[in-house]
């Protein structure tokens, strides 16, 4: 792909280019490599990029036109049938008895009336009535096509798709059945076919937002690293970031699958998995705290220190290091609407009355005045 020059591009242009919805809808590791780079290079055009991305992810349609040889198949059958309704229409007119005349003078003498008027002109409606006939039928072929195109979309098996997000970015995703997932910084979303099931595979945090199918009781299933969360219509959390699984449902219900075990989860708990001790830790929370990130807002309720460097790793690609190591026990709560990196900096910083130093490896140190 060659450099192209997006530099004065605004939401409207970015919709109407080629390769940016190409990317938006069938993202690879080439576009993604590119507009990626792209953004980094051009860090102002970022919301007009994101801005253009969500809108065009919440179109909920299927890019498909219909080919030529269905035009020509539709005129065809229409021209036929055109041809025969002027046949048809000429003989009747041929046979058609002289019309009376129109009495438009009705106050002239009654003598008048009986003059032998012409025979009047038939008015030739019928070639308005058959234009009009040929545009409906043209539009009724043309929406029965669409809609039988639609209809097999939908019954056919949707290609695999695989999705990745940047270190702060949310990414929000429309899956074939119609389900929504917002994808957290740093995370990667593989999809099946969503043929015979409904399934995908996260490596990182995800929040679904899982639509029941009509008439079916189509499971909808994630495979985490540990776990296989089943659901038929819910909204929950998961984060698999260090191994472990999370999963914090919001609402509905989910069964959690680890070998012959499952746990069924009810709305306002949180269970975590631990792969390595093949243990499940299931607690009552506020879902809150745990989605809040979908909206761009970062909650911290009671978290030690360390558990917030790891989630500003994941969140921005950034290392966190305090020089003090009891630092990193020390608990930290605060709620950062619109946080970007710079906001939890300086949040940690006065939190703590502590000093930072920024190294070039993106690396921030930490330590005490």
């Amino acid at each position: 792909m060659e450099w192209k020059d997006y530099s004065d591009y605004g939401p409207e242009d970015f919709l109407t280019d080629d390769y940016f919805s190409e990317w938006v809808l069938q993202p690879t590791k080439e576009n993604e490599a590119f507009w990626a780079q792209w953004q980094q290079l051009d860090p102002a055009r970022k919301p007009f990029v994101e801005e253009a991305r969500r809108i065009l992810l919440s179109l909920e349609y299927v890019r498909d036109e219909m080919p030529v040889e269905s035009y020509d198949r539709i005129w065809s059958v229409l021209s036929d049938e055109m041809t025969q309704s002027a046949e048809m229409a000429a003989a009747s007119r041929r046979k058609r008895p002289a019309t009376a005349p129109r009495r438009t003078w009705p106050y002239l003498p009654a003598v008048a009336s009986r003059r032998k008027w012409p025979a009047a002109a038939p008015r030739r409606t019928w070639p308005y009535l058959l234009a009009a006939a040929a545009v409906t039928g043209l539009l009724v072929l043309a929406a029965a096509w669409f809609f039988r195109k639609e209809a097999r979309f939908f019954q056919e098996e949707a290609p695999p798709v695989t999705y990745t997000s940047q270190f702060g970015e949310n990414r929000s995703l429309i899956l074939p059945d119609s389900s929504r997932v917002v994808l957290a910084p740093h995370s990667t979303l593989r999809t099946g076919t969503f043929e015979d099931k409904r399934e995908v595979w996260l490596e990182g945090e995800a929040f679904f937002d899982i639509r029941q199918q009509p008439g079916t009781a189509k499971p909808f299933t994630v495979h985490s690293r540990s776990l296989d969360i089943d659901v038929l219509g819910t909204t929950f959390n998961v984060n698999n970031y260090n191994g472990n699984t999370q999963v914090v449902l919001h609402t509905g219900k989910v069964a959690l699958r680890r070998g012959k075990k499952v746990v069924v989860m009810k709305p306002g708990e949180l269970v975590e998995f631990r792969a390595e001790e093949e243990q499940y830790q299931l607690k009552e929370v506020r879902p809150e705290p745990y989605t809040s990130w979908v909206k761009g807002t970062l909650t911290f309720e009671d978290t030690p220190l360390e558990t917030v460097a790891q989630r500003l790793f994941y969140q921005y690609g950034v290392h966190i290091v305090f020089r003090d190591t009891s630092l990193a026990k020390e608990k930290f709560s605060a709620t950062l609407p619109d946080a970007n990196l710079q906001v939890v900096i300086t949040a940690l910083k006065e939190a703590f009355s502590l000093n930072v130093k920024a190294e070039k490896d993106n690396t921030y140190i930490f330590y005490r005045q």
